[in-house]
């Protein structure tokens, strides 16, 4: 294991708790979908098998952490005897931060590669990030007169609408669009059957939790419209109530998993 990976399983889930969110856990596995948390740095990424217990049928991503080598990707699937090949889907929650499309620099090509229509300029670096911080991060670097690498440019994403549904073998995942984090942000609700089965639910940066299990608005200096992203986040949870979701895990980017029942609540008020 290299230094960097250490690292990382401390760093983590670390500042999470520094930050007093629900510290998250890495390798985590989600009951529901058996999607596996990989945290890179500060951030985190979901891997899920299309077929349970059966990788080589192609492998769904939820994000892609900080790494454009794509590093803890890589030992995850290294541990699996699976190489990049593995990843045959790429949903991104948002695509205008740079800690959540580091893989895509070394993804194959023929990678589904799914996100909001809003942070395509963004992720092609045509325009600096949403937010405080990520503005000021696009700025120092250049990024607004230096786009990323040539294959980030050369994307060409599939649209992801609100409720549009995605198929990639057993698995079924719904996007929600939650805007206001940034302006394409979108959240993921994947089960692993029909209708009737236990979804997980991945919002990205929209919310998450604190140690108590209470849901958190996103942070302000990193978000967009911080209005949008209040109003987003009481939309998801009147979808959760309509589609009446109880049983699976909510699973954030920067926190630990929280439950239904907190959203549910928001609904109820």
């Amino acid at each position: 294991m290299s230094v960097n990976s250490r690292r990382n399983k401390i760093i983590g889930p670390a500042l999470s708790t520094g930050l007093l969110l629900s510290p998250m856990k890495n390798y985590e596995t989600l009951k529901a979908t058996g999607a596996v948390r990989i945290i890179d740095r500060h951030s985190s990424f979901f891997a899920i098998d299309f077929e349970q217990d059966n990788p080589e049928a192609g492998i769904l991503l939820i994000d892609g952490g900080v790494h454009k080598e794509g590093k803890e990707l890589k030992i995850h699937l290294a541990k699996r005897g699976l190489g990049l090949g593995a990843v045959r889907a790429f949903a991104l929650t948002h695509g205008g931060h740079f800690d959540h499309k580091g893989v895509l620099h070394v993804l194959p090509s023929s990678v589904r590669t799914i996100m909001g229509e809003g942070d395509i300029a963004a992720i092609r670096g045509l325009r600096n990030s949403e937010g405080l911080i990520p503005g000021v991060i696009d700025r120092a670097r250049g990024l607004i007169k230096r786009p990323p690498m040539g294959v980030v440019k050369r994307l060409v994403p599939e649209i992801a609408r609100d409720r549009q549904e995605f198929r990639f073998g057993e698995l079924a995942l719904t996007a929600l669009a939650v805007p206001g984090h940034t302006s394409g942000s979108m959240g993921y609700l994947v089960r692993r059957g029909g209708v009737d089965q236990p979804t997980d639910f991945f919002p990205g940066d929209s919310f998450d939790f604190n140690r108590k299990g209470r849901i958190r608005d996103a942070a302000g200096i990193f978000t967009g419209d911080r209005a949008l992203s209040v109003v987003s986040k009481n939309n998801i949870a009147a979808v959760v109530t309509e589609m009446n979701l109880i049983y699976g895990e909510i699973a954030p980017s920067h926190s630990g998993l929280g439950r239904y029942d907190e959203l549910i609540e928001i609904a109820a008020v």
